[in-house]
């Protein structure tokens, strides 16, 4: 499954998201996919207990020295 970028995309990559339900930005991290391959489930939080089904061109792998520095951040 490729993102937004055509970059491929793996179980347990960082992923930048739409909020559902809101305007803003969400890290998540993406957990499975489905049968076909088309769609992946992303889940957030402190315990990753919100889980959503999402399609890759809804999505924009984020990885290296940009995600180090927003997880020291935070």
């Amino acid at each position: 499954m490729e993102d937004f970028l055509k970059r491929k995309i793996e179980i347990g990559d960082s992923v930048v998201l739409i909020h559902p339900y809101y305007k803003r930005l969400l890290l998540a991290r993406v957990t499975k996919f489905t049968a076909k391959g088309n769609d992946c489930y992303v889940a957030w939080g402190p315990n990753t207990w919100d889980e959503k089904r999402q399609r890759g061109d809804q999505l924009v792998k984020v990885d290296g020295p940009d995600l180090t520095m927003y997880l020291l951040k935070k």
